[in-house]
């Protein structure tokens, strides 16, 4: 809503931010709570879950719900997966979610670490805008969080 969506909008971005990492149940339990460092073919395993879920969500969600499924593991500046998508062309709904996934995992327990503050996360997703997040859905996650500042 902050970034201006409509309410009808917001509605089927929250319906897939829900099911956003239904892939991972394709993943193997002992790669997907491993409490080390994943190895790059357990890595490689893992990044397939946005690809999988898309597919697991096609003919269920929207069309466009499935592309912000598909996506939200791509970086506004390039290097993201399953399909190397880069700034404008990473369709909006996968930018929002990306910064709300991460914002996710940093303030929450994790087998491999430990939550961080809400200031410690804002830190975080800031150093990120304009390389892995679309710097337009970190400002209005701090709008949200901290209001006018």
């Amino acid at each position: 809503m902050e970034l201006g969506w409509a309410d009808a909008d917001c509605a089927l971005l929250h319906e897939a931010a829900v099911v956003h990492d239904v892939g991972k149940i394709a993943i193997p339990d002992q790669i997907l709570f491993k409490p080390d460092r994943l190895t790059e073919h357990e890595y490689e395993a893992v990044k397939d879950h946005s690809r999988i879920g898309a597919e697991m969500l096609h003919g269920v969600l929207r069309p466009e719900q499935v592309a912000w499924v598909r996506h939200h593991h791509e970086r506004w500046g390039g290097g993201g997966y399953p399909d190397g998508l880069a700034g404008i062309r990473i369709p909006e709904g996968a930018r929002i979610i990306a910064v709300a996934d991460a914002w996710d995992a940093i303030i929450s327990v994790r087998p491999y670490g430990s939550a961080r503050t809400i200031d410690e996360a804002i830190i975080e997703c800031t150093l990120h805008a304009g390389s892995q997040f679309w710097p337009a859905a970190v400002d209005a996650l701090d709008r949200v969080v901290f209001g006018a500042r």
